[in-house]
């Protein structure tokens, strides 16, 4: 069926793959990376299908981006996962994620962000963390002591913005005033209100 279909990997043009909730594959300008990887259950969170990837799938990847600390963004057992089958990896999230990611991924590099932060890739690539409405937290003493937010990839003809998790906001605005070529935004949308 076409959830399984792993042509993709077999090629090196521009891609973007969704790979359920907020997972994404994304190819530009031959840079592979993953976004807020979840392969396995999230406690509390009911799954309708089974995951059509494992992380073993995902091989020669450059980067890591984590938008934010939730379980259902930030996975310990996938991440540990992605870091093991790709040596050389980067992540790239916000501030003060740090201290939860290192335990799980030992030997990668860890660019912080805080928010309008660029980080430059030697292949061309710029990725930008903005802002988005949201929070966060993974226990019951840490709300809001990490940064979340979004991300903008731009390579020199395509620029794609994913929103993470977010309320509405002038953060939209502000994206399409700072990336007007904007090629692709990729947004969640959730049965809340505004």
């Amino acid at each position: 069926g076409r959830k399984t279909d792993r042509s993709f990997l077999d090629n090196n043009d521009n891609c973007i793959v969704w790979l359920g909730h907020a997972s994404f594959f994304i190819r530009l300008g031959g840079v592979s990376m993953l976004i807020d990887p979840v392969f396995f259950k999230v406690p509390f969170v009911k799954r309708y299908s089974a995951h059509a990837f494992d992380p073993a799938t995902f091989r020669n990847l450059t980067y890591l981006l984590i938008s934010h600390d939730h379980q259902d963004h930030c996975q310990q057992k996938s991440i540990r996962e992605i870091v093991n089958y790709n040596t050389g990896l980067k992540i790239f999230t916000g501030l003060n994620m740090e201290s939860l990611l290192r335990p799980w991924s030992k030997n990668v590099a860890i660019e912080m962000a805080g928010w309008y932060q660029q980080y430059k890739t030697n292949a061309g690539i710029e990725i930008y963390f903005l802002p988005s409405r949201h929070w966060s937290k993974r226990g019951l003493s840490d709300e809001n002591k990490r940064l979340w937010g979004a991300f903008v990839i731009r390579s020199k003809d395509t620029t794609i913005y994913f929103s993470g998790d977010t309320g509405y906001g002038n953060h939209f605005k502000e994206a399409k005033e700072l990336f007007p070529d904007i090629s692709v935004a990729i947004m969640g949308i959730g049965a809340y209100k505004p």
